[in-house]
């Protein structure tokens, strides 16, 4: 097969990429491989004299050993003049095949089990926004092709800028939301051409055609063929703030390689209010650097005002290159911003006849001397493939903490997708040397205590789930959550409910950051300032503040409700108010405020205010304290205007009391009368299968009543939780591109997902998981557990099925679980000297039932 030497793409290198060995040396053989693949001959020479030195001592089959010295004595030939004898580079590398692909595993084995297309699709209510492209965990450069339909964007569908229905991609932008709501970032695009015009460079005319049988993303990597200009696109992370694109001709096309570098580029149209963009170029280096800034003011962004500034600087090593911007007056070559005529550049081209190009960027929220210094730092001399190398193997570690064997194959990909996406946000926004945009818009410094600043957190939805994930497995990542809260505190006068970038978004209802704090609390984190961050929290629950999320706190303090009848969220305010109120009250207790614990005590008792016991409802009261309940409790009408719910429902949110969910079980009646209702809430949500509007019942997709079917357990009827979760987990949860059943939320569907799979389930706020039915077989987890210490918990589930769903008996370290309620604590979960949870299943559940 022809070939050239910058180019071996073949069946044998797919192959290498894709099935590689798993110890240390396959390591080198896949840098050996993929240095060949995008033209480092020289490179792969050495490293593949690095590989046979490494692998001569490690034991293969027959078939494996001949074929490693097959590879040395073709190595021997080609190293004469490899960029002469095409032919015997080719053997050389198809013989490497044979060595590699007999292996028996993979060089990531726990990566390749993540899709990251899944969670990319679905429509209407029923999208997963989760973008597909590459970030370290946790990181603020989200590198990711946000796509488009025939040059058509649908807004919902686009709310992580890529969407598994569109056969187009306008280009590669830096920042993304994760699995979010609402449309914002999605910033600094760029995109590669052969030519260039004002057709090109209006209305995405540098757009191009792509399949989804010539895209592959995987951890830490993305690659596509761009059809219109016959180039693939390769896309990996080299931290937290820079990245790797590379581009290269595959085809026998030699027309010149335009990259384009457009700063106006955003998610939310019309967001950038002012971009620039300047390129200068060093003939002696024959490398272009391109810097430039936008401010995003997107659908959150905007919300302080005036929007994010977004900094970038990107440098491409290439020879005959040529430059120049456009802007409102035309395309400009050979100029720079500042020689062009008309207004300031909109965006910046480089022109280049090399059949491949490398692009190093890096990206800031503080200046461009940061973004410079962010490039230098995190790429510096470093290529793709040590970009790409380095991010897959922060990936691998991170997900390989949790070792789990699922009861089939969709079960383990399910899994890991769901563990990847739980770990890519919050956003670090520390930047190299410890600068961030603080909530003042200053400039500020991590402090030693708290190695990352954290924001871009969906408050009102990760509480729940996530947060406890990151709590119990990333012990590092959590200790800086809480002290970036408190930093947040400090810097804008008022804990935050939904910060992203630097920007109190003000999203959502209530306060839930006080659940967070709480959740760090009760599980022994010491990192931040109890006194201090109560100090606040008691005033934001008992006075305005700019940013408390708390309106009619006046009446929800002196009638015990917010007012409703007037369509404003009022039974939702009240149900999420008291649900603060509980926190700060066990903040009280914790410091001895008792006197200040029994108001906040008694404060989270008011759901009992809105409670209809003849509709068994949580109902408004209007201004002369009588209930008004609306008359089809099962209405989603919040969908076309403002209710007395958020986001769901009456028969949504009348469960919503997770902090006194025994008070609501005797509301109920008792617990008899309780697990009939709830058994009948999520028996009726299975009549409406499809994802595109909410449901009616249990909703799967949105966070009102995400705790729901675990609540069976309060009710000394865990056969019902086990019944519920496990039909969740395997028909809501899928492996296709629509295999979430709603938007991610920052992880906190994903994060649902992981903790249901594993059998148990954290209760917010309290050091309490509640047993439900684990998917898997059995999990070996690594945590750190703190003071440098670390433990690790197994998990086994016994004759674990399809069909048996049901926890017949249950222990930790021995100690049997009540079946009928079935509770883990934080201590047993956490217990240094390891933990072993043990599940005997069965298809029926337990006699007593």
């Amino acid at each position: 097969k022809k070939t050239s030497n910058s180019n071996l793409d073949i069946h044998c290198m797919k192959q290498s990429e894709e099935d590689l060995l798993t110890n240390t040396s396959s390591r080198i053989v896949t840098r050996f491989v993929l240095s060949w693949k995008l033209g480092e001959t020289t490179k792969g020479v050495w490293l593949a004299d690095k590989t046979l030195q490494v692998l001569a001592e490690e034991e293969f089959t027959e078939w494996q050993r001949w074929s490693l010295d097959m590879f040395s004595w073709s190595l021997d030939i080609s190293r004469v003049s490899c960029r002469r004898l095409g032919f015997l580079c080719l053997v050389q590398a198809c013989v490497l095949y044979t060595s590699v692909c007999l292996a028996a595993d993979s060089t990531y084995p726990i990566s390749r089990k993540v899709d990251l297309l899944i969670g990319t699709g679905g429509e209407g209510f029923g999208v997963g926004s989760d973008p597909p492209g590459v970030q370290i965990p946790f990181g603020a450069l989200r590198l990711s092709p946000d796509t488009s339909l025939d040059n058509i964007v649908i807004a919902p569908n686009h709310f992580g800028g890529y969407h598994h229905s569109d056969n187009e991609i306008r280009c590669f932008s830096h920042t993304h939301m994760v699995g979010p709501g609402v449309q914002d970032f999605g910033n600094i695009g760029v995109m590669v051409t052969r030519q260039i015009s004002m057709e090109t460079v209006t209305n995405y005319g540098y757009r191009s055609k792509f399949s989804h049988g010539n895209e592959s993303p995987q951890p830490g990597y993305y690659q596509v063929y761009l059809e219109a200009p016959q180039i693939t696109a390769r896309l990996t992370s080299c931290g937290s703030h820079a990245g790797i694109h590379h581009y290269s001709s595959n085809t026998n096309n030699t027309d010149p390689i335009f990259i384009l570098f457009d700063p106006t580029h955003s998610l939310t149209k019309g967001a950038c209010n002012g971009s620039s963009v300047n390129i200068q170029y060093n003939n002696d280096f024959e490398t272009a650097y391109v810097t430039g800034v936008m401010t995003n003011a997107g659908s959150l962004t905007r919300r302080n005002g005036k929007g994010v500034l977004i900094y970038f600087a990107a440098s491409v090593q290439a020879s005959t290159i040529e430059y120049g911007i456009w802007n409102s007056s035309g395309v400009f070559k050979g100029l720079n911003a500042s020689e062009a005529a008309g207004s300031a550049a909109n965006g910046g081209f480089l022109v280049t006849n090399q059949s491949e190009v490398q692009v190093k960027i890096g990206i800031s929220f503080v200046d461009e001397e940061q973004a410079l210094l962010n490039l230098k730092a995190q790429v510096g001399q470093q290529d793709f493939v040590d970009c790409q190398l380095a991010t897959q193997n922060i990936w691998e570690d991170a997900l390989s903490k949790v070792l789990i064997t699922g009861r089939d194959e969709d079960t383990e990909i399910k899994f890991y997708t769901a563990l990847y996406h739980s770990m890519m946000a919050p956003t670090n926004y520390t930047e190299v040397d410890g600068a961030y945009r603080g909530m003042d818009d200053m400039i500020q410094h991590s402090q030693p205590t708290s190695r990352a600043a954290y924001s871009d957190m969906s408050i009102w939805d990760i509480h729940r789930t996530q947060i406890s994930l990151l709590a119990w497995l990333r012990r590092d990542v959590m200790a800086d959550i809480l002290t970036s809260l408190e930093n947040m505190m400090y810097q804008g006068g008022d804990l935050p409910r939904w910060p992203i970038a630097n920007v109190y978004a003000g999203c959502m209802i209530g306060n839930h950051a006080y659940q967070i704090l709480l959740d760090g609390l009760v599980k022994n984190f010491t990192d931040f300032n109890v006194s201090a961050v109560y100090n606040l929290m008691k005033e934001e629950a008992t006075s305005p503040r700019p940013h408390n999320g708390r309106s009619d706190l006046f009446n929800y303090i002196t009638r015990g409700y917010c007012i409703g009848g007037f369509k404003n969220s009022s039974v939702s305010k009240t149900l999420a108010y008291a649900f603060d109120d509980w926190a700060v009250s066990e903040f009280a207790r914790h410091l001895g405020e008792a006197a200040d614990m029994e108001v906040f005590r008694n404060r989270s008792k008011n759901y009992r205010n809105l409670w209809d016991s003849s509709r068994k409802l949580m109902c408004a009261r209007d201004g002369a304290g009588e209930l008004q309940c609306p008359l089809d409790p099962e209405l989603n009408d919040w969908i076309f205007h403002s209710t007395d719910y958020t986001e769901g429902n009456a028969e949504q949110w009348k469960w919503f009391v997770p902090h006194d969910v025994p008070g609501l079980v005797e509301l109920f009646g008792g617990g008899e009368e309780f697990a009939k209702n709830l058994d009948e809430f999520m028996e009726r949500s299975h009549l409406h299968p499809v994802n595109l509007l909410p449901n009616p019942y249990y909703w799967a997709g949105n966070e009102p009543d995400i705790l729901a079917p675990h609540l069976f357990n309060f009710a000394n009827r865990s056969d019902l939780t086990q019944k519920h979760v496990r039909w969740l987990v395997d028909n809501k949860y899928t492996t296709k591109p629509d295999g979430l059943p709603g938007n991610d939320d920052y992880g906190t569907l994903s994060a649902w997902y992981v903790w249901s799979a594993l059998g148990f389930y954290p209760l917010t706020g309290t050091p309490l998981y509640i047993v439900g039915s684990p998917s898997i077989s059995n999990a070996t987890i690594t945590i750190n557990i703190g003071d440098n210490r670390r433990t690790t918990v197994s998990i086994v589930a016994h004759d674990n099925s399809k069909e048996n769903i049901y926890v017949r008996k249950a222990t930790i370290n021995g100690k049997e679980i009540n079946a009928r309620s079935g509770f883990i604590h934080h201590e047993d979960l956490t217990d240094p000297t390891g933990v072993d949870i043990e599940f005997w299943m069965a298809a029926q559940p337990p006699a007593g039932f």
